[in-house]
């Protein structure tokens, strides 16, 4: 395990040495390294809440009728576990609420699944994530957005990143009578939802923004291309005909300014779907925009692991946020 903070400045593990020559995105940032070691943090004590989620749709439907779409949508079961559902071409779009009781003003984070913008991979990387963050007495609200693709011919990736946009309005609308924190409500994307969330986290005009970030594998260049996977994205986002500008254009890497809130990324150093050097990427132009950020690489894992059969030094991820929410956002 490698973790990457901009407040260290030693360096400890040659094999992290070589890899900041061969990575180039380190040069003159701080870092520390781990190597095989469990990294452990005490966790917090609170008992699993036992909660209604609440589901609220986004838009009106004469809203949404502005916007059609001939894509009908449905759920398939992953490898047929009723627990791992992902939906396809979302219709109505929704968040839902996971709140730990009222009276008190709770810290939320917006979930953004990710799915490759072919689906929203709702229980792995939302409901599932929503649940765990109840033992913290962190507030969550799991996004079901719909995809770029309107039919054979018409990508508008707008329709995604408006969706992000709505639902946080509508978190920070909530505050008051959800009883949130509305200074400590942040963002969570996996993969393609890591795309939404850095976008939106980039934008100067927003009239509610993200406190913090957290990016999961984060699909954050799209300019890169560098895996089939990555192309395919780009395609569902854009359609089958796309320029450099475009790609360029719409990618969170190239746009990290001073109104990014700081950060946490995770990624696995044998990820074949969108290669860790994204996320270094991504981490060097945090760092030089001066935006806290907080790198966390793993020897494996893979591409979306989640919190689901981790296994090695993967299983401190989940610690190592909550470590990090707590001592640097919450």
């Amino acid at each position: 395990m490698i973790v990457f903070r901009s407040e260290y400045s030693y360096i400890k593990d040659v094999k992290l040495k070589q890899m900041l020559i061969l990575s180039s995105v380190l040069c003159g940032c701080c870092l520390m390294a781990c190597s095989g070691a469990k990294v452990q943090h005490a966790r917090y004590k609170a008992k699993q809440k036992q909660i209604t989620p609440s589901r609220h749709e986004l838009w009106l439907k004469e809203e949404l009728a502005q916007e059609p779409s001939t894509m009908k949508e449905y759920v398939e079961l992953r490898n047929g576990d009723k627990s791992d559902r992902r939906i396809f071409f979302v219709s109505k779009p929704a968040i839902t609420a996971y709140v730990p009781g009222v009276g008190h003003h709770w810290p939320c984070i917006l979930i953004l699944p990710g799915g490759g913008f072919q689906h929203v991979a709702i229980d792995k990387e939302g409901h599932h994530i929503a649940r765990w963050l109840l033992k913290y007495d962190i507030a969550s609200a799991v996004l079901e957005y719909r995809m770029p693709q309107r039919d054979d011919k018409i990508f508008l990736p707008e329709i995604s990143s408006g969706d992000v946009k709505r639902a946080l309005e509508l978190v920070y609308e909530r505050a008051t009578s959800w009883g949130l924190d509305a200074e400590k409500i942040g963002v969570m994307g996996f993969s393609a939802g890591g795309y939404l969330a850095s976008k939106l986290s980039n934008q100067k005009d927003l009239k509610y923004r993200p406190q913090f970030q957290i990016l999961v594998y984060p699909f954050a260049a799209p300019f890169r291309q560098d895996t089939e996977a990555i192309r395919r994205a780009n395609r569902q986002l854009f359609g089958p005909e796309f320029s450099r500008d475009v790609l360029e254009q719409n990618s969170p890497e190239k746009h990290i300014n001073s109104n990014t809130p700081p950060t946490f990324i995770v990624h696995a150093l044998d990820d074949e779907k969108v290669p860790v050097g994204h996320s270094m990427a991504l981490y060097q132009q945090l760092l030089m925009a001066s935006v806290p950020a907080e790198m966390h690489l793993y020897d494996h894992g893979g591409h979306g692991f989640a919190m689901r059969a981790l296994s090695g030094s993967l299983k401190a991820w989940p610690d190592q946020l909550i470590a990090w929410l707590r001592g640097s956002v919450l």
